[in-house]
């Protein structure tokens, strides 16, 4: 089945208003946000670079060459952007690619001063609307065992189809969940590129209750030897201000 994608993804962008009512643009990735990717890797929390890599390092620049040149197909990247300095800021990041299992592998990374305010949430959403339309309909994450938030926003927001544990990972295969609710954060302006508004309240897999504004972090294993190990034995398979230097829970997941 021929499935249609956009002429130039790259061109396309939408302004995204998150629940403190500041701005982002969220659009699909571009070969030059190389540097972007190495500056933003930069400025995480050796927590959230845990939760993302699986172990504490930095983006090297050839991976980090890989993951913004993609084929807006079989492998796709979304990023948020802020005006910051001389030239925007990336602050999060989704993105999904082949695994061997024949589902995509998601990797998502908030940057620690943005976490809690709804845009994980989204960048979730928006990267899993971004396979759909291209015909991909399962996906899996790697999910550290302590990153309850992670584990709980993906019971909210997807269809969980498999779970396995073992050795602090829990590994997760999941179709995309159709939700109509309303609320932040909210898009506002729009140019082509797909999203979907999430508000309400969201089940735990342990039968808890999660706001939809929850931190998460979640580590594809799609690409993993260009993004680092996982913990040794591993299978395969609150709100902060932007000036706070307290670390917070992680919002990152994946090794795609």
């Amino acid at each position: 089945m021929a499935v249609e994608t956009p002429r130039d993804p790259a061109d396309a962008q939408q302004r995204l208003t998150l629940r403190d009512g500041a701005s982002v643009r969220v659009r699909a990735i571009r070969p030059d946000d190389e540097p972007r990717l190495m500056a933003l890797c930069r400025r995480l929390s050796s927590r959230t670079v845990y939760q993302r890599f699986f172990s504490v390092r930095r983006l090297l620049p050839e991976e980090a060459h890989a993951f913004a040149n993609v084929d807006y197909r079989q492998r796709m990247a979304v990023v948020a952007e802020v005006d910051g300095g001389q030239e925007p800021e990336l602050v999060g990041v989704a993105r999904y690619g082949p695994s061997d299992e024949g589902t995509a592998d998601i990797g998502l990374v908030v940057a620690d001063g943005w976490q809690g305010l709804g845009l994980g949430s989204f960048l979730l959403e928006e990267i899993l609307r971004a396979g759909e339309l291209r015909g991909i309909h399962e996906f899996s994450a790697d999910v550290l065992m302590d990153n309850r938030r992670a584990l709980r926003l993906l019971a909210g927001r997807t269809t969980i189809t498999r779970r396995t544990a073992g050795n602090g990972v829990i590994s997760v295969t999941f179709r995309r969940r159709v939700d109509t609710g309303g609320g932040p954060p909210r898009s506002t302006t729009g140019h082509g590129l797909e999203a979907a508004r999430l508000g309400g309240t969201a089940p735990s897999m342990d039968g808890e209750v999660q706001s939809p504004d929850a931190v998460m972090s979640l580590n594809g294993s799609a690409e993993r030897a260009d993004v680092g190990s996982r913990p040794e034995g591993a299978p395969r398979r609150r709100r902060r201000g932007r000036g706070s230097t307290r670390e917070p829970a992680s919002c990152s997941m994946g090794r795609s």
